[in-house]
């Protein structure tokens, strides 16, 4: 594959081909891909992996489902394969092993869709995160929980988890990986659906960055 597409020149060949008709694959330009994280449906861009080498997964919706998914990279350490997920297809994008100090990004096109994967060096991942609003509190009926992601780049990746403390009572939050800035949102259930630890209690989404750090959390109380 010749070396000389950056990203944005890759995208705009991408494009191009697909509205030709002859896309790298020979793709049909009536061809549309919905692509996803693998499991968790809504708009993807890209996820952090690690310095020692990581993965992750994506889900391609194509219409019709007929047409033959195109997949390419410029990057020569980044890998891309098929899957066979439960229901359409899948794609792993895979990065091997980082062994700068400092992190990388690369560009894995999945169905014409630029994916980001942004790999942390053995010096870490170079990102900080801003957590907007920092908590949350919910009375005794619940409700939905939401706040912000934002990393100094945007093309920083990150992980987002639920404490167990919050298992009984809160839904995990969603999406539980991604790039740059974005929305997290999580479901506080009401008080009389049990079983459930008493009140007051409290639980934390723990955000960590490509390089499996903790760069903070948001905190979340029901009383």
């Amino acid at each position: 594959m010749s070396r000389l597409f950056t990203g944005p020149v890759m995208m705009s060949f991408a494009a191009l081909l697909a509205s030709t008709g002859c896309g790298p694959t020979g793709t049909p330009a009536n061809c549309t891909f919905t692509v996803q994280l693998a499991q968790h449906p809504g708009m993807f861009h890209g996820a952090g992996v690690p310095a020692a080498g990581g993965d992750y997964s994506v889900d391609v919706i194509a219409n019709p489902s007929t047409c033959q998914v195109p997949t390419q990279t410029p990057d020569s350490w980044i890998t891309i394969t098929q899957e066979v997920p439960d229901r359409g297809l899948g794609f792993r994008i895979t990065a091997a092993a980082n062994t700068g100090s400092g992190r990388r990004t690369g560009t894995a096109f999945v169905g014409f869709q630029a994916l980001t994967v942004d790999q942390a060096g053995t010096g870490g991942s170079g990102c900080t995160f801003q957590l907007i609003p920092p908590n949350s509190a919910f009375t005794a009926t619940g409700g939905l929980g939401a706040f912000v992601v934002v990393p100094n780049d945007q093309r920083c990746g990150w992980r987002v988890d639920r404490t167990s403390t919050g298992e009984d009572w809160s839904t995990e939050a969603s999406p539980i990986r991604g790039i740059g800035t974005a929305a997290i949102r999580f479901d506080v259930r009401s008080s009389t659906a049990a079983p459930q630890p008493p009140l007051p209690r409290q639980a934390e989404v723990r955000v960590t960055d490509s390089a499996g750090v903790q760069v903070g959390a948001h905190a979340y109380a029901q009383q």
